[in-house]
């Protein structure tokens, strides 16, 4: 199925366009459908709340159509419309709505993003983009084998490249210039 995925993408960034727009629209309404129900674990969040949520997508995606990312009169009012979702029904809880309103905006943001690199600017900026944290992300392995002592987060069990002084080397390398 990747590949089958990656086929897909490759055929929409090759035609861009509408096509590449309602197909990153299409992602980010499967990727709210999945928030809403990692938090809808027992089928209680209120039909209004899930309209207004896809709304919200739906709406950033289609009326601002050149935003990279979610325009704070927006961002305010899908926050407003949660948290008073909130006062009005009596099963929507507020760590739920902090669910909804710091993940949906981010992932929203961060499929739009794709969009937007890919049409407005050059396909080699994804490209970049791709090259850009895959070498981040070695580049903080090989330092914290190499270097780190201490866990970034001795909790949990990552491999060795989580220490602090692996990322703190990381961030280095990236913020040098020539």
């Amino acid at each position: 199925t990747g590949l089958a995925l990656v086929a897909g993408v490759i055929f929409f960034l090759s035609v861009a366009g509408i096509p590449l727009l309602l197909m990153c629209a299409l992602i980010s309404l499967i990727a709210t459908k999945e928030i809403l129900d990692v938090i809808n674990k027992d089928k209680d969040l209120p039909l209004q709340v899930q309209i207004l949520t896809y709304l919200f997508t739906l709406v950033f995606y289609f009326a601002y159509p050149q935003e990279l990312m979610v325009p704070s009169h927006l961002f305010f009012m899908f926050m407003i419309a949660i948290y008073m979702c909130v006062v009005l029904f009596k099963e929507f809880s507020v760590e739920k709505a902090f669910v909804l309103v710091s993940m949906i905006p981010l992932v929203v943001s961060g499929i739009r993003g794709f969009y937007t690199i890919t049409t407005l600017h050059s396909r080699f900026n994804l490209l970049y983009l791709g090259l850009a944290t895959y070498g981040c992300d070695t580049g903080a392995y090989f330092s914290g084998y190499f270097f780190g002592k201490h866990k970034l987060s001795p909790f949990i069990e990552f491999p060795r490249k989580h220490s602090l002084r692996g990322n703190s080397l990381n961030l280095n390398f990236l913020t040098q210039r020539e």
